[in-house]
């Protein structure tokens, strides 16, 4: 059945095979490469979370010592805490076990205020949440929906949050799950053009070979002349 198809079709099946077998391990290539950025941005933002644990736990020791009084000591670190940014706009925040929030370094209007009903967008109570995971593992990460910085709409936010025992503190930092898709679509772009262009010189080869094996075997042979 093979020898009756011509040399034109047979190239065209072996590239058109070629083409499917790169587009899926592009897709998979793909596919990896999104859940490797997501795990990137979460271990960063796990590291600065143990960061911020260690400096609560900097202070915690000012006041053991009896440099600094149990107020002076909690004062301090908040006004560390508040201060921690990183990639542009991720912040720190804290909250206790209650819970109520101890410290938004963009949403101060929340500080001292009871949270607990405090859902998102899909009725998710996120603090309860973060206490939750706390009491469980003593920390962890916690999906939901949250506000960016200058910006109405919730977006989808995973947050790392660790609990500090001898305050009752709940100490938390979050990624935005759409600049991890924002930085995967510019990925996707760069392998889309090289995925084309990939094709496109294979296509225009296989067209360039069938047309010579055409003529090859069109041209009238030296005997014949």
């Amino acid at each position: 059945m093979l020898g009756r198809i011509g040399i034109g079709t047979k190239l065209g099946l072996i590239v058109a095979i070629a083409v499917v077998a790169l587009a899926v391990v592009a897709a998979m290539g793909l596919g990896q490469l999104h859940q490797n950025l997501l795990v990137d941005r979460q271990v960063k933002t796990r590291h600065l979370v143990e960061m911020a644990y260690s400096l609560v736990e900097h202070f915690h020791d000012q006041e053991k010592s009896g440099a600094l009084s149990s107020i002076a000591a909690q004062s301090a670190a908040l006004a560390a805490l508040k201060r921690l940014r990183y990639d542009g706009s991720e912040y720190v925040w804290v909250n206790d076990m209650h819970p109520r929030m101890i410290m938004h370094p963009y949403k101060s209007e929340l500080d001292g205020k009871d949270v607990s009903n405090f859902k998102d967008p899909n009725g998710k109570p996120l603090f309860i949440a973060f206490v939750e995971e706390v009491r469980r593992d003593g920390g962890g990460f916690v999906e939901y929906l949250w506000p960016k910085p200058d910006f109405n709409d919730p977006v989808r936010k995973i947050s790392y949050v660790k609990g500090f025992a001898p305050w009752g503190w709940v100490v938390g930092s979050g990624i935005y799950l759409d600049d991890v898709d924002s930085l995967f679509r510019s990925h996707l772009i760069t392998i889309g053009a090289i995925f084309l262009g990939v094709v496109s010189v294979m296509v225009l080869s296989s067209v360039v070979v069938a047309y010579n094996i055409c003529l090859l075997y069109t041209s009238p042979s030296p005997r014949d002349e």
